[in-house]
Formats: structure tokens, sequence, C-alpha cells
């Protein structure tokens, strides 16, 4: 049976498929290439009318297909599951186009997007955010899977299903909030808050509502193993969401058809208390006069669900979704029951939940209340330890420092601090999955280079990589003072602690005392060679030796960071490696560089080495051009720069009789980028 889907509109069609013709085109040729321009431009020409009716177009990323305007691409196509795999394997979940995007912005990106994460070991999503976030106009957004630890045991294999829900759940958290920063690691409930908030019109609420419908159709169609931190997520904002604005919702969710579907499909993948919220919203959207007794039975249902007794409550969430289901497909009685009726049935709905809470109620008092109690009245003692170490020990530590944040300093509030930025406390933050950032970032204002050391203990033993940069990220804001205790840390480690160490000292700009980059370039792992160099690099007097060492290194990924550096600006030192890389045809894109490099040189072994490569082919009468190659073009427009010696002049002018018009603007210095 195909998967129905909704179709993208033409303009939205023929820019993806743009995208991917440019992106390949960069991946193909070399900077410079005479392809590369005129792709940008046909992708500009597509993106401008786009934004004629939107700020921002924004772009979901999952495994094979993308996610746009709230509408999945075909896996089918050939072209933009390529496209989504190639962003995919950059741990991206998202990408922003904001109006205005420039030609010049465009080309950058690509430029970026081409280099294939499988083979740099570098993916964009993995980068700091100011990479990602280097255009104006274009945003890139990393890939948030933080929560999936939350996966049972042995479920990891669906990291890639759950990917493509995710980015559903992403773009309706950047809709409702309308931005593209981190929004969509908001909670349901603080999402709920923005919805509630935010002056909306139709437009808007439309949006929502679509989004919340795609969601419910793939929830219904993944079954209950598969994306259960989304069906947790959507279940909690929609039970969270104000009625009111739930029903304004349902109203914009289509006609009568349309809600009843998106009710059908709630109700096979939501949670119950999601599936009664949008019942008694939808009764009151179509003017359906649902029974009284029948909500009270919804909510008793409900609430054996939450019983004890595993089959119990499987018999009533069954129940609950049978009766839902009949329900929607045949809207008809109005409420039979007489008043007197109602309040017995009522009753009898609500006493088995009242007796058990009245069974589970714990006598004390609420620990939140507590510590406002205390800080209103100025006293400490036992009582408010307990109730400190209630909060930390249920993970509302966040409660805690919202409820300080409020109050002016005291005894109290320093006595809370006190407690709070221990290590201990501070120990229990930083190992938590997902990292808490709101409640990190108020603990290292507090603590200052205190907090140094146990976030460089952490990052040596968190497996998870998005800890690891927000950690990476805390400690460079600390500064200087920092880099002392990553010094102390880099012998012997691991090579991975030692690669972010590197990048740390690096961010920072400062070195520890006695450090030499050097010792971390022989025999270490590529990665960490890379961090490095890239750190020699940044010195001017040690640029010249960390590219003498990249060009050595047998890693083509260090030896292309030298190349790169020396197209920039190539010492004379430099001349025979770079030539030996020219000659050395390990594959065209270094070539190309090396040549590049040798071309800014005034050096007569540069120019033995050019006119090599770019050597006439001998023909019966007269001299002709070489096939036509990236290399060839770059060593002709090197060579121009030497046009007035006599064997250079030869070289040129037999390439200006080509037929070829590549080949004749390159022997005349053109480079068609330039246009």
């Amino acid at each position: 049976m195909s998967e129905e889907r909704d179709a993208l509109s033409p303009e939205l069609s023929a820019f993806l498929i743009e995208l991917a013709i440019a992106l390949n085109k960069h991946a193909i040729y070399p900077g410079g290439h005479p392809s590369l321009g005129p792709a940008a431009a046909r992708l500009h020409e597509r993106l401008e009318p786009l934004h004629a009716t939107r700020e921002t177009l924004r772009l979901g990323i999952a495994r094979d297909r993308l996610v746009i305007d709230g509408v999945s691409t075909d896996p089918m196509n050939p072209v933009l599951a390529e496209l989504a795999g190639r962003l995919h394997r950059h741990h991206l979940a998202g990408m922003s186009l904001l109006r205005g995007a420039s030609l010049a912005e465009l080309q950058d990106v690509l430029a970026t997007l081409a280099h294939e994460a499988d083979r740099t070991g570098e993916p964009l999503g993995l980068a700091p955010p100011e990479r990602r976030n280097a255009w104006q106009s274009v945003h890139l957004h990393s890939q948030d899977y933080g929560r999936l630890e939350l996966m049972a045991e042995g479920d990891a294999h669906l990291a890639d299903e759950i990917s493509e829900v995710n980015e559903l759940w992403v773009a309706l958290a950047q809709a409702a909030t309308q931005t593209d920063d981190g929004s969509h690691g908001l909670e349901p409930n603080e999402l709920a808050e923005v919805i509630e908030r935010r002056k909306r019109g139709a437009a808007y609420d439309k949006v929502i509502v679509d989004y919340m419908q795609k969601i419910a159709g793939e929830l219904r169609k993944r079954g209950p193993r598969e994306a259960k931190e989304l069906r947790h997520r959507v279940s909690s904002l929609i039970s969270t969401l104000d009625p009111e604005v739930l029903d304004e919702l349902l109203r914009l969710a289509g006609g009568a058809e349309e809600r009843r579907r998106f009710l059908l499909n709630a109700a096979e993948g939501m949670s119950v208390d999601a599936v009664v919220a949008l019942v008694r919203a939808s009764g009151r959207t179509e003017s359906h006069a649902i029974s009284e007794s029948l909500l009270r039975m919804f909510r008793k249902l409900a609430a054996h669900t939450g019983g004890e007794s595993e089959s119990r409550r499987g018999a009533a969430e069954s129940a609950l979704r049978d009766q839902v289901r009949a329900l929607v497909n045949d809207w008809s009685l109005e409420d039979p029951n007489p008043t007197a009726y109602g309040a017995a049935l009522s009753g009898m709905a609500s006493t088995s939940s009242a007796r058990a809470s009245m069974a589970d109620a714990s006598h004390r008092p609420e620990p939140t209340r507590v510590v406002q109690m205390a800080i209103e009245v100025g006293e400490t003692g036992k009582v408010l330890s307990a109730a400190i170490d209630r909060m930390i020990d249920d993970g509302s530590v966040r409660d805690l420092l919202d409820t300080l944040s409020a109050k002016e300093t005291s005894d109290v509030t320093r006595h809370i601090w006190e407690r709070l930025a221990g290590r201990e406390i501070f120990d229990r933050v930083l190992g938590a999955s997902p990292l808490d950032t709101v409640v990190l970032d108020q603990l290292v204002t507090r603590m200052g280079i205190a907090a140094a050391e146990p976030m460089l203990d952490a990052l040596a033993t968190s497996e998870l990589s998005q800890t690891r940069r927000i950690l990476l990220d805390r400690l460079t804001r600390l500064g200087p003072e920092v880099t002392p205790l990553a010094g102390e840390r880099l012998p012997g480690a691991p090579w991975y602690l030692q690669r972010n160490l590197l990048r740390l000292i690096a961010d920072i700009g400062v070195w520890p005392p006695g450090f030499e980059p050097e010792s971390y370039v022989a025999g270490s792992d590529p990665r960490v060679r890379i961090e490095a160099i890239r750190i020699l690099l940044r010195t001017p007097e040690r640029r010249e030796q960390a590219m003498i060492l990249a060009l050595k290194d047998p890693d083509p990924r260090v030896a292309e960071m030298g190349l790169l550096a020396a197209a920039e600006s190539c010492p004379s030192s430099l001349i025979v490696q770079v030539t030996a890389h020219a000659r050395g045809r390990r594959n065209e894109d270094f070539t190309v560089l090396a040549i590049r490099a040798l071309g800014t040189l005034d050096d007569s072994l540069a120019v033995d080495a050019l006119l090599e490569l770019a050597a006439p082919k001998r023909g019966l009468f007269r001299s002709r051009a070489p096939a036509k190659s990236l290399s060839y073009l770059a060593a002709l427009r090197a060579l121009h720069r030497h046009w007035e010696e006599p064997r250079v002049t030869r070289t040129l002018a037999v390439a200006a009789r080509s037929q070829d018009p590549e080949i004749r603007d390159a022997a005349m210095g053109i480079d068609r980028e330039d246009f």
C-alpha cells in the first residue's frame, strides 16, 4: 500500500532540486570552478520568490527526507533523499533561510556544507554555534537528541525514525516561537505558555495546528514503541494548553472531517489526558453536545490508566480509546441525564481517584513553600535543609533557583546558595542527561572559576557530544584562568579529551604555561594533530612551522589544512613540499590547492613546476593544449602572473589557441567565477 503524502508546491520542489544540484556541484568541483557561480545564482533566484510570502524559509532534515512547510519529501526521490542524507550526516536538524539572504552568503554556505562530514570527521552540527551561525541570513540547526537516552535499552536502532518525527517537533517549536534558536529544547509547558502569550492571528494558529495534525498522524503510524519522547512532549503540550486556546486552534484544523481525522489519530497515538482534552475541545468547536456523563466516564477511565495494576491500566486505556473512536465517528446524543443523576455519576467517577490520592498523600508540606516561607521569615534550620534536599532529590533545582532569583540577598538565600554551589550538587547537575543549561549557567555565574574543575572532569567522562559542546562553551566563557587547568590535564589524556582541551585552548586564545603544541603533532591521533596545527596556524611566528608539519603529515585531512594555508600565503621554504603535492596526484583537490600555493610565489622552481603541469602536447604539425582538467586550468591561471617569461609565453600561447573557451580564459588569467 502506498503511503499517502502531501505534495510540495512546485516552487518549493524546484527550490529543493536546485539546492541539491548546487550542493552536489560544490562537492565535486573545487572553489573557483566556473560551474559553481551559476549554480548558486540559480538557487538564489529560486529562493527570492519564496520569501515573498514568508520571512523565513525553514527546512527540517531527516535521514532520507526533508520537511518543509510541514510537508515531508518522498524518500524514494533519489535527488532529495541524497540531499537529506548529506545534510543529515552533518548532524543537522534544520536550516533557516531568512529574507534578504545574499548570493555571497549562499555561496559560502554551499561551500561549507559541501565538505562531507564522513570524510572530514567534523560534522557542522557538532561544531560550535558560532560556526553554524556565521551568516546573517542563513542559520544551521544542530540535532538535539539529548533526550534519546529516555528510550529503553536496546532501542538505539530507532534513532533514525525518531529523527524524522523530531524534525516536526523542531518545526512546531520554531513556528510557535517564531525564532530559529534552540527553542525546540523548550519543555511542553513552556511552549504552551509561548503559544498562549503570543499575539496570535489566524495564520499563526493555522501553522501551529497544521504541525499538530502532522505529528498526530506520524505517531499513529509509528506505533507505541517508537518516538516515545515526541509522544510525551506533544501530549503534554496539548494537555497543558488553555481550553480556549485549544478551541481556537481546532477551529482552524480544517473542516469537520479534518478535525475528526485529527482526533482519530490522536486517539491512537497520544496520551489519554491529551485525548480527553481534544475530545472536549472538539465537541465545543463543532457544537456537538457531549454527554457530561460520558466525559465523566472518560475521566474515570483516565484515572484508572494511572493505577497500580498493569492489567487494569491496559484495559482502561483500551476502553477509553475505543469510546473516543466511537464518539468521533458518530456525534449525536444530547445529555440524557437529569441533574441529580449527573451529580451522582460525578461522585462515582471521582471517588476512586479521591481515595487513591488520600492513600498516597504525604502529609509533609511542599518543599517549595517551605523554602519560600524560610526566606520570608529569615530562618534557617533542619526543616529548610530537608526541603532543599527534597527539591534536589526530585530534580527541582531549577525551581529552587527561580525562588532565589526573585528574592533579595539575605542570610537564608546565602545559606541556600552555599548548599547549591558546593561540589556535590554541581556534580549532580553536570551528570544530568540532558544537561539543564539554565541551572548550569546560574551555578557557573555564582561559582566563577571554581566551576572549571568540575566541568573539566565532566568533559572527560561525558558520553554525549551535546553535553561536551555545552561544557566547552561554558569553559571558554570563563576565560584565560581555565587554560592552566586544561594544560595540566593534557599530557597522557586519551585522544578525544586532548582534542577537546586543545580546542578549548585555541578558542580562549591564551596558552597555558609551558604549553608546546608541537608535542601533540607527532605520533598522536590525526584529530588531535588537526587541533594542534590549528593552534600553530593562528600564531604568526609559528605559522610556517605549522604548514611544514601539516604538509608532511600522512593523513589527508591534516595535509589539506597545510595546503589551504599555503594557498593563502606560501613561504618560499615550502616550495619543495608544495611541489611534491602538486605532482603527487593524491587527488585533484590537493593538486589544485598546491598549484594555487605555487602561484603565490615568484620563484623559478615554482614556475618550473607549473610549466610541467601545463606543458603542451606535441602534435604532428604543432603543439596543442592538453585535455582540460581543473589542475590544468589552475596552472594556466597561476602561470599568467609570469607571462613575460619566454617559456611561459609559449605555453600560454598554445592554450590561447584552444577551441575550449575555459582554456582560453585561463591562459589570459581569467577566472569565470569573477563574473
